[in-house]
């Protein structure tokens, strides 16, 4: 059996026979692999934004965490549960606290009082990319540093001991005052997927 190589013909037999003037060789070296960032942002973009099961997987736990009815004794905090921000439904609210957990590992909620009123009007999640732990000395967060509107301002605990930001968060061995997004333990498996 003898091998027909491209190249051991002449240059008039490849084109003769409609073949390229010269073959081509592509070649190239063995790298490592190149993950992606683990840092939430990124998470959320590449997750999130661009990967339909990650998309479908997060929206299915939210909206079923979401529909679990809240029941409370406390009249106030009830009504607060009903309608927690102007203009939106307990779903939405809920939906997007469970949506940031799920992304960031984490979840702020700020309480708003209004002015002279010691009773909480309203509540609003506040996106992770937005806030950053503010410790002190010993290392322990003493308030939550907020971004928004071109400034940054600090939420914290009130003489009183009071606090109007709720953190929650998912364990992370690796760091005491932020969560760890699900979505980081299987960037590998995230990034595999996104390939093709």
């Amino acid at each position: 059996m003898s091998w027909n190589w491209p190249f051991a013909k002449s240059r008039q037999e490849l084109k003769s026979a409609g073949h390229l003037e010269w073959p081509l060789v592509a070649l190239s070296e063995p790298r490592a692999a190149s993950w992606g960032s683990r840092e939430a942002g990124a998470l959320t973009r590449d997750g999130y934004l661009k990967n339909a099961v990650a998309y479908r997987c997060v929206r299915m736990v939210a909206e079923a965490a979401a529909s679990i009815p809240l029941k409370c004794a406390n009249e106030n905090v009830a009504r607060l549960m009903r309608q927690p921000m102007p203009e939106a439904a307990t779903a939405g609210f809920l939906e997007a606290v469970y949506t940031e957990l799920l992304l960031t590992g984490n979840a702020f909620v700020e309480a708003v009082r209004l002015p002279g009123e010691t009773s909480v009007a309203a509540l609003f999640p506040i996106r992770t990319g937005r806030v950053r732990p503010v410790k002190d000395a010993a290392g322990w967060v003493e308030a939550w540093a907020v971004k928004g509107q071109g400034r940054e301002r600090r939420v914290g605990r009130e003489a009183s001991g009071w606090c109007p930001m709720l953190q929650v968060k998912l364990y992370n061995p690796a760091d005491e005052a932020m969560g760890l997004p699900p979505l980081a333990a299987a960037r590998r498996a995230l990034d595999l997927h996104n390939a093709g």
